[in-house]
């Protein structure tokens, strides 16, 4: 894997873990024990998510496009329900909570990646 693509992953699994860390402490129906548990479940969650949009393909597009959306928002809380059962520091009381949390999740980290990443890609090019 090259340098840049690994750090990469590594700034987005942070900015996943930073996503998850603070909806865990907004949100009373999740809780998580500390940021390093967070960090657990970012990349859990981020290799349950590669595992299914590689085995669904281009059926997770068609999907997403038929239920304008919404389809990824029920995938991403089945991944958030199935990363609850395998962390033991990480729990989110009920499909109500992870639905939220869900959304959560995906809007704040949607944030940070358009407040962090061009700024990083600027700063690697002048290496």
């Amino acid at each position: 894997m090259h340098t840049s693509t690994l750090f990469s992953v590594a700034i987005n699994i942070l900015l996943f873990a930073i996503s998850v860390f603070v909806v865990a402490k907004t949100f009373p129906g999740v809780r998580i024990k500390n940021f390093i548990a967070a960090i657990g479940v970012s990349i859990v969650y981020s290799f349950l998510n590669y595992i299914a949009y590689h085995i669904l393909g281009v059926f997770s597009v068609s999907f997403g496009i038929i239920t304008l959306g919404i389809g990824f928002w029920v995938i991403n809380t089945i991944l958030l329900v199935l990363t609850d059962k395998m962390i033991e520091s990480f729990h989110i009381k009920g499909l109500f909570w992870a639905s939220l949390a869900s959304l959560g999740i995906s809007v704040i980290n949607a944030l940070l990646i358009w407040l962090v990443m061009p700024r990083l890609y600027l700063m690697q090019l002048s290496f």
